[in-house]
């Protein structure tokens, strides 16, 4: 027996010699201890309560995700009972922001990158000329992973990617093949089951019946008028007097100021298409004669702003049998009294007020306008040019025009100049300026509206991340750039830092402690 121990030791002794670790076990044994650094993926515990805190205060738009807070604990920090949408939902928009200022550089880029790189592949529109160079970039990503994380992590899985991009580029958009439509008719085929014994009966029993049911239905439409059930957030009228979309909950009566009103009204005077050859009209007519307004146009627009309700009234009077019922009213002005409402929905899109508390957030609209611009607060020569506003909305405002009703959003605003900044591919926002700036200007049409959302750093910060979301429903009208999220800014290699690969700087971490073996 001891012979046999004595040849196993041996055996073992040299196993271990052979794998080179015999200095590690001679430092162990004359008490000497070896200090592991901890590695460039590594998180140390403080960082996974941060990023756990994140995705646990995140809240999306309406239909975007489930609630991703049940799938997280904070103590201890981690993320579990995932469904399959929610995993594609925090791989292609969540985890960037959730890990944002949490590793180096390096290791944040390459993960960042592959998070992209999904989230411009599962666009509803693609460009063949696009995936050729997500392709490529695709190859330059993973020589980032093998750069920065173990060569365990490297099976098969992660090399599927690599032909992604060329499988979009043969067959199409990814959403016409992924499984998500199976996956949610077997839940249908599974409701039909009622003998588990015979569980392939039912479903087939189940399946006959919704068919039979499906062609008596499209029969009766021709004879029988049959009322269909409406989507969740589909924007049919529900009162013939409001132009677009329908209100939400109950309406709450208030009385605008002189001021509100007039500051509303002229707001949807400046942005509604019937009235654009009279605001043409109108500043044509004051450079013909003010000589101040023809030679500066600050001067012109400040001028045309204060003047151009009282011109419309007088231009088109009431009583008036020359122009149509409805600009007439609109050149009239609205009433006092207001409705206003906590919800509504335009364009596929639910939008509420920033005071309801719930599960999902629906209030953050961003807005792309004209606006006079210039380089400094010295700077007289201003020119106009697109800027994008983000802000949230406070109320949701219908104007009554006496024949029909204008909603209006009464938003906050963050400040272009102050309140807005790009750092590492997200823009940045402060929910939190002064709103003196936007005291004549806070409204916008909720045909203008875009809805976004924010992700705040922590508590104490007052920056949100921009992210944006399709709309529940897919409208053929859409532009790729409407219906697609922001996507991250793609950074090169040479953006890391040293290519050396023996650059021990590049493989650890030197803000966080190690342990000790």
């Amino acid at each position: 027996m001891n012979s046999c121990k004595s040849k196993d030791g041996l055996k073992a002794r040299k196993d271990l010699q052979d794998m080179g670790i015999r200095s590690s076990l001679h430092a162990q044994v004359r008490g000497k201890r070896t200090y592991l650094p901890p590695a460039a993926f590594w998180l140390s515990k403080e960082e996974k309560k941060i990023f756990c805190r994140r995705l646990s205060n995140f809240r999306g738009p309406d239909g975007y995700c489930a609630n991703i807070s049940n799938c997280v604990s904070l103590d201890p920090p981690s993320i579990g009972g995932m469904k399959s949408h929610d995993h594609h939902v925090l791989m292609q928009n969540l985890f960037p922001v959730a890990l944002r200022g949490l590793l180096p550089k390096g290791p944040r880029i390459a993960v960042t990158r592959m998070c992209n790189y999904f989230n411009r592949l599962c666009q509803r529109v693609l460009d063949p000329e696009k995936l050729l160079a997500l392709e490529s970039e695709i190859v330059e990503t993973m020589c980032q992973f093998e750069r920065f994380f173990p060569p365990s992590l490297f099976d098969i899985m992660f090399h599927l990617p690599l032909h992604l991009a060329r499988e979009a580029r043969l067959g199409g958009p990814v959403h016409f093949r992924w499984m998500y439509p199976f996956e949610r008719y077997m839940k249908t085929l599974k409701a039909y089951v009622k003998n588990f014994a015979r569980p392939e009966a039912c479903m087939a029993e189940g399946y006959l019946a919704g068919e039979c049911l499906a062609f008596c239905m499209e029969f009766l439409q021709k004879s029988v008028p049959v009322e269909e059930p409406l989507t969740r957030n589909e924007d049919l009228e529900a009162h013939e007097n409001v132009l677009e979309g329908r209100p939400l909950q109950k309406a709450t009566e208030v009385k605008l100021t002189d001021k509100e009103r007039d500051t509303a009204h002229w707001y949807i005077l400046m942005n509604t298409a019937v009235m654009d050859p009279y605001v043409q009209m109108h500043l044509e007519e004051l450079q013909a004669k003010d000589e101040r307004c023809a030679r500066n146009e600050t001067i012109l627009w400040k001028t045309h702003t204060e003047r151009f309700s009282t011109w419309i009234k007088d231009k088109i009077p009431n009583n008036s049998k020359d122009h149509s019922q409805r600009l007439r009213w609109l050149a009239f002005g609205p009433r006092n009294v207001a409705h206003t409402y906590k919800g509504y929905i335009v364009n596929g899109h639910r939008y509420q007020t920033d005071d309801i508390k719930r599960k999902t957030q629906n209030c953050g609209v961003s807005n792309e306008a004209f606006s006079m611009c210039r380089a400094s607060a010295k700077d007289s020569n201003q020119m106009a040019d697109m800027v994008a506003y983000y802000g949230v909305i406070k109320e949701i405002i219908l104007l009554d025009y006496h024949m029909f009703q204008v909603p209006l959003f009464k938003c906050s605003w963050a400040h272009k100049g102050k309140g807005v900044k790009e750092a590492d591919g997200f823009t940045l926002v402060n929910l939190h300026t002064n709103q003196s700036a936007f005291v004549n200007d806070p409204y916008i049409l909720p045909s203008q509206a875009k809805q976004v959302f924010y992700s705040r750093e922590d508590d104490s910060s007052p920056w949100y991340v921009v992210m944006r979301a399709p709309p529940r429903g897919y409208h053929e009208l859409e532009t790729e750039e409407e219906i697609c999220p922001t996507t991250l800014t793609v950074q090169h290699d040479e953006d890391i830092g040293d290519h050396a690969s023996d650059d021990e700087s590049c493989c650890v971490r030197n803000d966080c402690e190690g342990i000790i073996l």
